[in-house]
């Protein structure tokens, strides 16, 4: 039998790395670099989303505490005051003569809760803002609050409730339902909770 011959190299065995050990290292070293750096992206937009969370649940917390009270005698924020319920009505009292707006009373919550107060868009560095509506073809909403109100629909409807924009000029004179939801990373809508104002 005859030895086989060709044109196989032989191994290198110095120990030393080739060139492909050290483009395949220089590129492992690249992906470890970017996904480290995507990685930290995504967890500083969760950071600012859960923020903006806590915001949310700030305003949803000071409606809760301070809902009860709107119908007292020397309500701390006169802006906020009436909530009259059913019984209310029926005892004589007016809706039409309490005169208290939405936009009055939540300038006056932001100025005078400071947990309120303190808050800026963690998205953008600017002063909160509230929005009418989480608009994920505008990013200038991401990191705002929205506030609905939640309204009874007529009987035999398909849905027992409907939601639309709590606008600066409605009335507080009646107890309202309200939801609280903000804009997260990406313009979209993220609900806090509901809460009887």
């Amino acid at each position: 039998m005859q030895p086989r011959t060709g044109t196989l190299r032989r191994a290198d065995n110095s120990g030393m790395p080739t060139l492909w050990d050290i483009l395949f290292l220089v590129m492992l070293a690249c992906v470890l670099v970017f996904v480290s750096w995507v990685g930290t992206l995504n967890y500083r937009q969760g950071m600012k989303t859960e923020v903006t969370k806590h915001h949310g649940r700030a305003w949803l917390d000071s409606l809760t505490e301070l809902g009860p009270k709107r119908g007292e005698e020397g309500f701390e924020f006169p802006a906020c005051a009436g909530g009259l319920t059913p019984d209310a009505i029926e005892q004589g009292a007016k809706p039409e003569d309490i005169k208290t707006r939405w936009g009055e009373c939540q300038t006056a919550l932001a100025k005078g809760v400071e947990a309120l107060g303190e808050q800026e868009n963690p998205f953008t560095g600017e002063p909160f803002k509230f929005v009418s509506k989480c608009d994920p073809s505008d990013r200038g909403t991401s990191g705002a609050v929205l506030f609905e109100k939640i309204l009874p629909t007529p009987p035999g409807s398909a849905q027992p409730t409907a939601a639309s924009h709590l606008a600066p000029n409605d009335s507080l004179a009646l107890k309202t339902v309200i939801r609280v939801t903000v804009c997260g990373n990406g313009a979209d809508p993220i609900r806090i909770g509901e809460v009887e104002f």
